[in-house]
């Protein structure tokens, strides 16, 4: 019983810190303290410092032993590069889930859709003005469910192997700190991004490998090309 708690307490400070790097609010380059983070979020500094290390192993944050953890600095370049490996895992995983995925499992890319769908009518709602840290939490929100549906594809292709391998990249990707996007540009790709993950569930429900194959190849492609639309961020590191 001791165990299970501290594990959930140790999720609890994960994903505290991921989704504040994700925000921006941590910075790259700064070093987390681990006992200001468990008094923010009122649990004990031992699964807080869990959480960080399990982080820095993963290579989602920089350690040195005398500096502790501190924020990595990710490069556009980086993220392209973790889109490339994606567009070569994910179509794939794709065409498997169609063939081998349950009516449960697709009804759960489902749900994860329509998650996304609800995140944007809230952000381009007629006549409803949102301040720069509403539209950057809107987004956050959106980015959740987005790597929600995309964990339900490679749940669905029923490879224990890719999953695993796939998870731990789209947790580095996901890892893009939104206080550096256009928001502009950010908040206009998302009915797009919408439309393209339709294709992908209408091809599962179809049970069409090529077409589910090539309709997630397409949206992690207008991904990379919205990339290239950032304005505002330093080339070389956020």
């Amino acid at each position: 019983m001791r165990k299970n708690k501290n594990t959930t307490y140790k999720q609890k400070a994960y994903d505290y810190i991921y989704a504040n790097i994700a925000k921006g609010k941590f910075k790259p380059g700064e070093r987390l303290k681990a006992q200001e983070i468990a008094d923010l979020i009122g649990i004990s500094l031992a699964p807080t410092r869990e959480a960080i290390m399990e982080m820095a192993a993963s290579d989602l944050l920089d350690y040195q032993s005398n500096a502790g953890a501190t924020v990595r600095r990710v490069s556009i370049q980086e993220v392209k590069q973790f889109l490339k490996l994606r567009m070569l895992v994910e179509p794939y995983a794709a065409g498997e889930a169609a063939c081998h995925g349950s009516p449960e499992q697709f009804e759960c890319v489902r749900k994860n859709l329509n998650d996304m769908y609800r995140v944007c009518e809230s952000e381009t709602a007629a006549n409803v003005k949102h301040d720069e840290e509403e539209t950057r939490s809107i987004l956050w929100s959106f980015a959740q469910a987005d790597m929600k549906f995309h964990q339900a594809v490679l749940a669905a292709a029923n490879n224990i192997v890719l999953s695993r391998f796939a998870k731990h990249l789209m947790n580095s990707f996901y890892l893009v700190p939104f206080s550096e996007m256009d928001l502009n540009v950010a908040v206009a790709n998302l009915q797009e991004s919408i439309d393209s993950h339709q294709i992908i569930l209408k091809a599962l429900q179809k049970r069409d490998p090529m077409a589910a194959s090539q309709a997630m190849y397409d949206s992690l492609k207008a991904g990379e090309r919205n990339v290239d639309k950032w304005e505002g961020i330093p080339k070389n590191l956020w």
